[in-house]
């Protein structure tokens, strides 16, 4: 994932060096938001290639030496000192770099890539293809085979003979993933911006003297404000590379072509969802005899699978739970309703109609798939990166996007810094152990509604469509810990109710109180998430409180048309998209026997799509702690797998006192009598 941008000047252009000095440093910054882990730059002028990358932000490299030198020859060759002239036509090509995986961190997998007769940089994610492993990627691996593995192959069928659009658009003809990409072609002196998503723009100024391009129209709009309140004003109008095509630029005269590259859009179709037959393939998956033993291992309410270790749970005399006896049935607004509200805002002359908030998980990949292929919108994907992304998500936003050809806005927290924050705050729950301050650990992701707001803004989009809302996903616990009864969430983190939010303010603060180890450097990123949470106002569009959700046509319409992919070591589908979940469901089922899932499976259940023996399986299954996740998730965040692992199985389990009548004791209670005490043994 990268923030592709450079630009390129015609020979003849009489053009002031401080436009040069302003594009390289100014795109550059602006760039920085698709990614904070890499930064590189090429620039080619009177047949010479210089080029300057290494694994670190953009700030951080644009202080550098190496950087400034770089700048500085490239000007020289591009305009020499005491000529305002262009001697010969020249490029300059930026990339900011987002590490999906820890070899992108390597110097020689850093962008820009340079070839024989080519050079360039690619923004997205190609994914494996088994048709293409050995013959396309002969030497990457078969997980993010992406840039170098692009380049080579387009430099292996130009030796072949294929002329560069001939191999561009072979190139996209087979790849599988997400694809947007700027390449030099040097021995046919030509600039090619090629997308299967339509994340490039470009703009072309001073009579088409100079091209600049980007992969957010945003990055240019800024700039060009920037430019013409400084040093240099043209023409600039800005145009997107739709998705499908690729922009031909010739050097020496600066003649352009659009030519069509890919695999044609999908048109969806109506397929028949056999639900039965989805679980039952799950359900195959189990382990009937352990199941069966850690069934009988603690109460569970006689209609759904909640457990005794809920916050706030009664049972009657039939032992049936309370959660059960007060539900109230999920009421969709409609099909005929949510075309009513989509309509206002769908736009006939191409540009992007609404924002699509895609995480790469099974509900977000859904959505997109929905609003492009049945609601006929024109939507444009925004993903956060706080740096607990998985290498599934990256893989399933980039086959979506690239076969839907959905533009695609990245925007990447300083991975680093977050990792760093997230170290600290579960060291700091150590100190004091408290199952309501698990959250803590996904206080990260929560500034991604600021962003999302501030990018329909700047794209002028007033529709945002949320995969939130999915009312079997409420987890009440969560809130209960906290002393917090139902929130009335409907699946969203918005809703909890004025009361809730004050309780939830007033009970966070307590437990920062009585453990000052929260106080470290993270906590200004927790309060702006909580400030983007519950402060800011928002109107999202939510998918499913419009339309019901079918976890069979869900998943089967993901992998059946877009080969979605799902983790290996288990036989769940939720927030496989998120490297914390393992880890913070593993503390809930080592604490208390349960997971995110018994809530999930127990909400299905008192809808009738599930019986509860099927539920139990299910989540007995699907509750097995993921081993390998949670020692990657630790090595991401600097924590030594062994010792947090014994840190969580030593602390006290949590303590219930439920009554055939009803009335358990509630969870604030609990905790008083018996507090969670850290066991951390001195060194």
């Amino acid at each position: 994932m990268s923030g592709v941008f450079g630009f390129a000047l015609k020979q003849g252009l009489n053009i002031p060096v401080c436009f040069i000095r302003e594009a390289m440093y100014e795109l550059f910054l602006l760039s920085g938001t698709r990614g904070k882990d890499t930064a590189g730059a090429l620039s080619y002028a009177k047949g010479e290639l210089l080029s300057c990358k290494d694994a670190v932000s953009v700030r951080v490299l644009l202080k550098t030496r190496a950087y400034k030198d770089f700048c500085q020859a490239s000007i020289n060759r591009m305009l020499p000192p005491g000529n305002g002239i262009i001697p010969a036509s020249a490029v300059f090509i930026g990339c900011t770099g987002l590490a999906v995986n820890d070899s992108q961190m390597c110097v020689n997998n850093i962008q820009p890539v340079i070839e024989a007769c080519l050079s360039g940089v690619h923004d997205g994610v190609i994914a494996a293809n088994p048709v293409l492993d050995d013959a396309f990627f002969p030497a990457s691996g078969k997980e993010f085979p992406g840039n170098k593995g692009i380049f080579g192959f387009l430099r292996r069928l130009i030796e072949q003979g294929l002329t560069p659009r001939e191999a561009i658009a072979k190139l996209y003809e087979n790849i599988e993933g997400s694809a947007s990409i700027a390449v030099l072609m040097i021995k046919d002196n030509s600039l090619i911006l090629g997308t299967n998503t339509g994340s490039l723009y470009y703009c072309a100024g001073a009579s088409k003297g100079f091209y600049l391009f980007a992969s957010e129209r945003p990055i240019l709009e800024k700039f060009i404000k920037r430019l013409r309140s400084r040093c240099y004003a043209g023409e600039c109008a800005i145009s997107q590379v739709k998705a499908k095509t690729a922009l031909y630029l010739r050097l020496d005269d600066f003649g352009e072509s659009i030519f069509s590259i890919g695999r044609k859009l999908l048109s969806h179709q109506a397929i028949r969802y056999d639900a039965g037959s989805y679980f039952r393939q799950l359900l195959d998956k189990g382990e009937s005899d352990e199941q069966q033993a850690e069934c009988h291992a603690i109460r569970r309410c006689a209609k759904c699978v909640l457990p005794e270790t809920i916050p706030f749970i009664r049972f009657d005399d039939n032992g049936v739970c309370n959660y059960c006896l007060t539900h109230k049935k999920i009421i969709y607004k409609g099909s005929a309703a949510l075309e009513d509200v989509v309509s206002r805002y769908r736009r006939s002359d191409g540009r992007p109609d609404c924002l699509v908030a895609l995480s790469g998980g099974r509900d977000s990949a859904f959505a997109l798939h929905y609003v492009k292929t049945v609601l006929k919108m024109n939507p444009v994907a925004f993903t956060f990166d706080w740096g607990m992304t998985s290498d599934f998500a990256y893989r399933n936003q980039a086959r979506l996007t690239g076969k839907l050809g959905v533009e695609h806005i990245v925007i990447s927290a300083d991975l680093r810094v977050q990792r760093r924050y997230i170290r600290q705050n579960i060291n700091a729950w150590f100190k004091r152990p408290h199952p309501g301050m698990v959250v803590l650990f996904m206080a990260g992701d929560k500034p991604a509604e600021y962003y999302i707001k501030k990018t329909a803004k700047e794209y002028g989009i007033g529709l945002v469509v949320m995969a939130r809302g999915n009312e079997f996903e409420n987890t009440d616990f969560k809130w209960g810990f906290l002393g917090i009864p139902a929130g009335e969430p409907q699946g969203v983190i918005h809703n909890l109710s004025f009361p809730g939010r004050m309780r939830f303010s007033l009970s966070s603060v307590k437990q920062f109180m009585l453990n000052p180890a929260y106080f470290n450097s993270s906590v200004w990123s927790t309060l702006f998430g909580y400030w983007a949470t519950y402060i800011l106002v928002y109107d999202y569009l939510y998918l499913w409180h419009y339309i019901p959700w079918d976890e069979a046509e869900v998943i089967t319409t993901l992998k059946n048309e877009y080969a979605w992919e799902s983790a290996q070591d288990t036989i769940q589908t939720w927030r496989i998209d998120d490297l914390t979940s393992p880890f913070y469901n593993f503390i809930y089922y080592t604490l208390g026997g349960f997971t995110e899932n018994d809530a999930f499976r127990s909400n299905q259940i008192r809808e009738g799509v599930l019986s509860r023996q099927d539920a139990l399986n299910l989540v007995l299954a699907e509750n097995r702690p993921r081993l390998q996740a949670i020692k990657d998730y630790l090595n991401k965040v600097g924590l030594d797998y062994d010792e947090v692992i014994e840190k969580i199985q030593s602390i006290p389990k949590l303590p219930v006192t439920p009554c055939r009548g009803g009335n358990s004791m509630p969870m604030d209670i609990i905790l008083k009598k018996s507090p969670l005490k850290s066991t951390r043994r001195s060194p």
